[in-house]
C-alpha cells in the first residue's frame, strides 16, 4: 500500500516528534502532558509556557513544547 504525500508528511512527523512541526496548540501539549486543556492554556496566558499569541489562538513553539515534555509543566 502506497501513501499520499500528505500522510506520509504526517507520519514522518509523527516518528520525529513534536520538532517536526514549528508549533503546537495548547490543547495539543495538553494531550501530549495528559493534563487539562484549561491548565495548558492556562500556563500560555499567565506565561509560564512561551507561546506566541495570535487574536485569540496560542501556539507553542516546538522547541518549548519539546522542553515542557521533558520537564514537565512549570508550576503555577
Amino acid at each position: 500500500m502506497t501513501m499520499r504525500k500528505d500522510e506520509a508528511q504526517n507520519h514522518a512527523g509523527i516518528e520525529r516528534g513534536l520538532t517536526a512541526r514549528r508549533a503546537i496548540s495548547p490543547t495539543e501539549l495538553a494531550a501530549q502532558l495528559g493534563v487539562s486543556p484549561a491548565s495548558a492554556l492556562r500556563a500560555c496566558r499567565d506565561g509560564r509556557v512561551r507561546s506566541v499569541r495570535f487574536g485569540k489562538r496560542f501556539l507553542v513553539p516546538a522547541d518549548e513544547a519539546d522542553r515542557i515534555l521533558q520537564s514537565g509543566l512549570p508550576a503555577a
